[in-house]
């Protein structure tokens, strides 16, 4: 798990809105509460892109497990609405939790590539 100061360095290194957060976000929150399985989501719901030029509809959630932790990047749109948003980010957190208990793959074919681009970026970030 990391340290409090750890998460501030992941924060002022790759803002709030990105996948080595939505990762931290999650393995936290499984190891603070003791539990098996824990979800997590960050982005950016509007009105205007964020302060790290991120546009609006980019969300990553997460999924932390026994067997480790699995990053999903999302990009929903640039003229969606805040809830529309909000909502459709919680189902693809729902989604990550559902797949998992049923054994099926986090990922389908045509989400591969963004997957390989996420996952390899994740594998570099220092611990």
């Amino acid at each position: 798990m990391l340290k409090w100061n750890q998460k501030q360095e992941l924060l002022d290194q790759y803002g709030a809105v990105s996948a080595p957060v939505a990762q931290a976000m999650a393995e936290g929150a499984r190891a603070a509460l003791g539990c098996d399985i824990a979800l997590s989501s960050t982005g950016v719901a509007g009105p205007g892109k964020d302060d790290w030029g991120n546009e609006v509809g980019t969300m990553f959630v997460a999924i932390a497990t026994p067997e480790g932790t699995h990053v999903r990047p999302l990009h929903l749109g640039t003229r969606p609405t805040r809830t529309r948003l909000r909502t459709q980010t919680a189902h693809h957190a729902f989604d990550l939790a559902r797949r998992y208990l049923s054994g099926l793959p986090y990922i389908m074919k045509d989400q591969a590539h963004a997957y390989r681009v996420v996952n390899k970026f994740l594998e570099e970030v220092p611990e």
